[in-house]
């Protein structure tokens, strides 16, 4: 698993030496790396997650599965209204 941050990043070397990366990768001097992060969709996914989960009493009475469909779905009504 990728440890990306969760938004866009762009981390520039103007140093001398090499630097590293947030997954260890090597970043010479005079360039950078770009890390794109999440994708809207999984951004508005776990924001629902988090809202879903929150109204439980206890977190062993759900099925993350079934947590994680319901959160998705609620993340692509987001962006097909944002489409509009």
């Amino acid at each position: 698993m990728s440890n990306f941050p969760a938004f866009p990043v762009r981390i520039e070397n103007n140093s001398k030496e090499d630097m590293k990366g947030f997954n260890g990768e090597t970043i010479n001097p005079g360039t950078f790396l770009q890390y794109y992060g999440v994708s809207q969709r999984d951004f508005f996914a776990a924001k629902a997650m988090a809202a879903i989960i929150s109204t439980v009493p206890h977190l062993s009475l759900v099925d993350p599965q079934d947590v994680a469909v319901e959160a998705y779905s609620y993340a692509d009504a987001m962006l097909t209204e944002r489409a509009k």
